[in-house]
């Protein structure tokens, strides 16, 4: 899916078809220490549209990383 840097991650959009509509999904990783490190997540959110369940899972992984950091990697 489409992917945009934030704060030094790389987030990525990665909405799934769920029931006729598009489940939020995505990813956010960074590397640390010449390993790439990986944090999955999905949303409860569905969208009919699936640019806007990009745009959310954009905003969602924004704010995983400003609640979390590096944390979500542990």
């Amino acid at each position: 899916g489409p992917s945009r840097e934030y704060n030094g991650y790389v987030i990525y959009a990665e909405p799934f078809p769920e029931a006729g509509q598009h489940q939020v999904a995505g990813r956010v990783t960074k590397e640390i220490a010449g390993t790439l490190r990986e944090h999955r997540f999905i949303r409860a959110d569905r969208m009919a549209a699936k640019d806007d369940a990009i745009d959310m899972a954009f905003r969602k992984g924004q704010q995983i990383v400003d609640e979390r950091g590096d944390k979500i990697f542990d």
